[in-house]
This record gives C-alpha cells, sequence and structure tokens, in this order.
C-alpha cells in the first residue's frame, strides 16, 4: 500500500489563488460596522434586561418567603423595576429604529439587508422571551 500522507497535506494548503478566483475579502464597510455595533448594544441591553429579571424573581421569592418583608428588598425590588422599564423602552426604540429602517431600504435583496432583517428578527424573539 502506498502512503499519500504527504499528497494529501499538499491538496490541504490549496488557496483560491490556484482557482483563478480572487479570495474573498471581509466586508468592512462603515455601514456594516455601525449595524453591527449597534446589534451589540442592543444584545447586551437584552442580557442586563435578563438579569435584572432573574434578580426581580429572587427578590419575589425574598419578599413573598418572609414573614415581615424588609422595606430596603422592596425599595431594591423597585429600583429594579424602574431599571428594567428604562432598558425595555430603550430596546423597543432601537428595535423600532431597526424596523423602519428596513421598511424604508431600497436594497431589499443585498446582504447588508438580509443581514439587519435577521437580526432584528433575532433580537425582537429575544427581547420578547426575556419580557415574557
Amino acid at each position: 500500500m502506498k502512503d499519500r500522507l504527504t499528497a494529501l497535506h499538499q491538496a490541504a494548503h490549496v488557496s483560491a489563488d490556484d482557482f483563478g478566483e480572487p479570495a474573498p475579502e471581509a466586508n468592512e464597510s462603515g455601514e456594516s460596522a455601525e449595524l453591527f455595533d449597534e446589534i451589540e448594544k442592543i444584545r447586551d441591553e437584552i442580557q442586563r434586561i435578563q438579569m435584572n429579571v432573574e434578580e426581580v424573581r429572587k427578590k419575589h421569592s425574598a419578599i413573598l418567603g418572609a414573614p415581615q418583608p424588609d422595606p430596603k428588598d422592596k425599595e431594591e425590588l423597585e429600583a429594579l423595576m424602574f431599571s428594567i422599564k428604562k432598558s425595555a423602552n430603550s430596546v423597543r426604540a432601537k428595535l423600532k429604529g431597526m424596523e423602519s429602517s428596513l421598511e424604508s431600504s431600497t436594497q431589499r435583496h443585498s446582504a447588508d439587508f438580509r443581514i439587519k432583517k435577521a437580526q432584528h428578527a433575532a433580537l425582537s424573539r429575544r427581547f420578547v422571551d426575556v419580557m415574557s
């Protein structure tokens, strides 16, 4: 039997230049970078809301489980609820802004449009899941 390991290693190192096609370059347009920054900010805010919701659940359990609720716990609960409400309004406004820019977009068949639409749908779904 013939040892073909070296031939396989050489074949594995074939680049796109060997086929006469240029290698695809990363899309570094400013619009895409802004889009991904905005998506990351929204995702971080949704994560923060989720953490606050978990903390509210813990506070509710502590308040309901205690024979005499601590006023400090109630104040912390109110502060968390206010924070969730403020963050939720901010996320909702950003998602509405993304949706309106999707509706007014003229390039409905571009890759950026499809990425933005998919990210908007995913973020909206995650936001609804966290808030319910």
